[in-house]
């Protein structure tokens, strides 16, 4: 494919525009001197040239629009220029011209196969997917061994969101002799998204065993392939890889979170732990590695810790609203209630319209001892926001039974177990509620009920 640049003198353009109205033109054009030199398009300044190159455009009366264009398209074969035209004919609803004039130039110079990727740009762009795969095919027969050629158009049409043309021209570039890591590793995730997952394997594993290369790259390449392994259930491999990805890239977050996953899936706890401490002492206050280690921990039954890294977190991130959510149950877990219930109450005041926070805060302040005229409150407000949520109702129920309110006890149980008739404590607690209130029979109807659902899959509290 050519490469080569040919300017386009500022004069040429203007001899266009001066077959029609000059002086409409001038007055369009007044605030801009002249189209920027194309050789700037490959230079220091080129993205500056470009913006120039369409502010040009868009001082070209649409009379003349089409010549200029054509002008542009035949006097040079810089990529970045002719995508500057694309653009220009999808802005102006141009599409029809456009490929007439792509055309007519691909039979002018067949051997410039920019007109080829073009042609397939312009019909993606125009969304019609039908001519795009006949201008793949045509490209191809027209150029079988031009790997620039199908790369490229494999790289764009992936930045498109086609990925099974992407996938299908990478494939033809790799069969003519493709060497660019980078285009590489985007047919190796190309090849992992579409279930190839051995095929992403080996060309991830080329690249990461390949010297030289940028280590961010190598690293990518190495999760890749780690990830790829653990799909496959190699977990053995998946942490080999993900291992070198980490050696090559040590500060991205993900790569300890996949090989705690891997280490996870392989049924090794302490080792996907060990991963995430690993990650976070590298990492402090990564929101993704320290919720998943304080998740970890909780399981493990170390809420001490758990502690210990969320409130690091959310130290760093003090708007993390899952971070609080899972701080908030690292201290209930601790058994310190009173600081579960201010954790409770700052995410309230971040976030005051999630639903479940005031019914979480009306637990702990419960579990704390506090009056119960504080739960009652934080239930109102968790009424307002989610009246369908039966908890609410059952913790009403049980603060009622508590202060000997036991007739309100009742209308409030009932309606939580309405909401999720599975709901066992709640019928435990209308139990109690009718033994006080002196009636045995419905009382021990109730905890019939209760003992028959937690023999099955029923809810217990």
């Amino acid at each position: 494919m050519q490469r080569a640049l040919i300017l386009i003198p500022a004069a040429s353009i203007a001899a266009f525009l001066s077959l029609g109205s000059t002086a409409a033109f001038a007055a369009a054009a007044a605030p801009l001197q002249e189209p920027p030199q194309l050789s700037e398009l490959e230079g220091p300044q080129s993205q500056q040239a470009l913006a120039r190159l369409q502010q040009f455009f868009r001082t070209v009366p649409d009379a003349r629009a089409p010549a200029v264009l054509h002008e542009v398209l035949e006097r040079t074969t810089a990529a970045a220029a002719h995508a500057v035209v694309l653009e220009e004919y999808q802005r102006r609803k141009l599409h029809g011209q456009g490929r007439a004039t792509l055309e007519a130039l691909s039979r002018e110079h067949p051997e410039r196969a920019i007109y080829a990727i073009d042609l397939v740009q312009l019909a993606v762009l125009e969304g019609d997917l039908d001519r795009a795969k006949a201008d793949l095919r045509s490209a191809a027969g027209r150029f079988p061994h031009d790997t620039e050629l199908h790369a490229t158009l494999g790289r764009w049409l992936y930045g498109r969101q086609q990925t099974d043309l992407a996938l299908a021209e990478l494939l033809r570039a790799q069969q003519t002799g493709l060497r660019d890591p980078q285009t590489n590793l985007v047919l190796a995730s190309l090849l992992a998204r579409a279930g190839a997952l051995e095929d992403a394997i080996d060309t991830a594993a080329s690249i990461t065993a390949a010297p030289g290369l940028d280590p961010r790259l190598r690293g990518e390449a190495a999760a890749l392939a780690g990830k790829s392994y653990a799909i496959l259930r190699n977990e053995a491999r998946a942490v080999e890889f993900l291992e070198q990805a980490i050696q090559h890239s040590p500060l991205v977050e993900d790569y300890y979170l996949s090989m705690a996953s891997a280490h996870q899936q392989a049924e090794n706890a302490g080792a996907a732990v060990q991963a995430l401490r690993r990650g976070w002492d590298r990492l402090p206050g990564a929101p993704g590695i320290g919720q998943t280690l304080s998740r970890q921990l909780l399981a493990a039954g170390d809420p001490e810790e758990a502690v210990r890294v969320l409130v690091l977190l959310t130290s760093r991130h003090p708007n993390h609203g899952d971070a609080l959510r899972l701080l908030a149950q690292a201290y209930r877990s601790a058994g310190d209630a009173a600081k579960a219930s201010q954790t409770w109450r700052r995410l309230i005041r971040q976030q005051p319209r999630y639903p479940m926070a005031n019914i979480f805060l009306a637990q702990s302040l419960a579990e704390e001892g506090a009056p119960p005229g504080q739960i009652l409150a934080a239930l109102d407000k968790a009424e307002r926001i989610s009246p369908q949520d039966a908890d609410l109702y059952y913790l009403r129920g049980r603060i009622f039974n508590s202060l000997g309110r036991h007739q309100d006890a009742v209308a409030q149980l009932q309606r939580a177990i309405r909401l999720q008739p599975n709901f066992s404590g709640a019928y435990y607690q209308l139990g109690l509620a009718y033994q006080q209130l002196g009636q045995p029979d419905l009382a021990q109807e109730q905890f019939r009920r209760r003992s028959h659902l937690e023999e099955g899959t029923g809810r217990t509290r």
